[in-house]
């Protein structure tokens, strides 16, 4: 089957475009499937388009715009496929002559994960014939080649097959973006594969927190069932998140026997079989509580606050410097500043540094961030739920805060960061 990645990691300034030669809805254009992986990084200017093949007169084709939220464009139908400037993928299907365009967005217009890919078909009254060219960066007009418009963002990656792959393919394009995120190893034999004897080879955790979204326990305040019961397990990690993974990833995952207290102020541990799932409180500091401890072993490596810290969509680097200073630590001379690298404010809050750019390519929130002297921000941790109920309260939690303390537990449906683990 013939297809061609269109973009990767391509910023959209407002006065960039790229015409391809292809013709989407002439009269022998074939079917077609496309996946398109963006983020909006202006959410004020309506209409800034960031793919298309559309012509404003006559609303002919499609586009991927911002309004209000980000939104396709279907002759005169529309629907939404994201949330302001949050990264997201959609994924078109378009059969030759067809007048419906079947939509897949992995988050439609959710704040929040969603549990499901939402799928929508957009109908026209009349069918779709247009000599227009597939267009990154704006809408173009067939008449003289202008332009307007002008998208502002960027295209992590589009990929258009020459075909009609069908639902359930769409649907798994669909599921997650095309981001690479770091997962770091975190041990051996950690847990007993389901249905076997034999234990795991080795566990991994996610280097960083999901960018933009982020998920409550339960969507009631309550930990009773604890991890196996709960929302985030039953919704997200057994629904939601599974085709996140590439393929070759699932066929080497293993389903293992994760433990947890029963939550509801219980002791008792029950045991779930899990693909993936998040740490434990032991896993993630030391402790003697029975409670605690049957629920998992200390993952060696956490070992101070600052080593637990994450952040929100920008992963650590492997040559990380980590700094402890009460101020900014691009003040001290001599030193040289990494986008990565970390810092701990005292005994407070945990940062990482961004630049400009690692700013604007992440998406990253600047609010409770420190501007650093070099220029770019120290970006604030934030908080991560692990999967231990609080055996001592029928509606908490326990999280990791933004300094790295493990001593912290809130209320289930409080929305914090996820931070995946899996085995192999």
């Amino acid at each position: 089957m013939e297809s061609e990645v269109l973009a990767q990691d391509l910023y959209l300034d407002g006065a960039t475009t790229v015409v391809k030669d292809i013709e989407l809805f002439s009269e022998n254009s074939p079917s077609f499937t496309l996946a398109v992986d963006f983020r909006f990084t202006n959410v004020s200017d309506a209409n800034n388009t960031l793919i298309s093949c559309y012509e404003e007169n006559g609303s002919e084709g499609f586009r991927l715009r911002f309004n209000t939220n980000p939104d396709i464009q279907w002759g005169d139908k529309n629907i939404n496929v994201g949330y302001r400037g949050y990264r997201d993928i959609v994924v078109l299907r378009h059969i030759a002559g067809d007048d419906k365009l079947y939509v897949y967005s992995s988050n439609g217009s959710a704040s929040s994960f969603s549990n499901n890919v939402a799928s929508n078909v957009l109908t026209r009254s009349r069918p779709t014939v247009s000599p227009q060219k597939l267009t990154i960066g704006a809408i173009r007009f067939v008449s003289d080649g202008g332009f307007d418009d002008y998208g502002r963002g960027y295209i992590y990656w589009a990929k258009i097959w020459y075909d009609d792959l069908g639902e359930t393919n769409a649907k798994l394009l669909a599921a997650w973006t095309h981001d690479q995120l770091p997962y770091e190893y975190c041990g051996t034999e950690r847990y007993r594969i389901t249905g076997s004897s034999q234990r795991t080879n080795a566990s991994f955790i996610q280097n960083c927190e999901f960018g933009d979204r982020l998920r409550q326990m339960n969507s009631s305040n309550t930990n009773v069932g604890g991890w196996d019961t709960c929302l985030m397990r039953q919704n997200f990690f057994l629904n939601r998140f599974p085709n996140a993974y590439p393929q070759v990833w699932r066929s080497m995952i293993k389903k293992v026997k994760i433990s947890a207290t029963a939550g509801n102020k219980s002791t008792s541990v029950t045991v779930s079989d899990d693909y993936s799932y998040l740490a434990a409180y032991a896993e993630m500091f030391t402790t003697s509580d029975a409670a605690y401890v049957a629920e998992g072993s200390k993952i060696s490596w956490f070992t101070t606050d600052i080593r637990r810290a994450k952040f929100r969509g920008i992963p650590i680097p492997e040559d990380v410097t980590y700094y402890t200073d009460s101020s900014d630590p691009s003040t001290v001379s001599g030193r040289t500043i990494s986008v990565g690298d970390v810092w701990k404010q005292g005994t407070g809050t945990v940062y990482i540094y961004a630049d400009t750019e690692a700013i604007r390519y992440y998406g990253l929130s600047t609010s409770g961030a420190v501007s650093a002297s070099i220029g770019g921000y120290w970006i604030a941790a934030y908080s991560f739920w692990l999967r231990s109920p609080l055996v001592t309260s029928t509606t908490n939690f326990w999280f990791v805060n933004a300094s790295g303390s493990i001593y912290n537990y809130t209320n289930a449906n409080t929305s914090y960061a996820v931070v995946p683990c899996f085995s192999i």
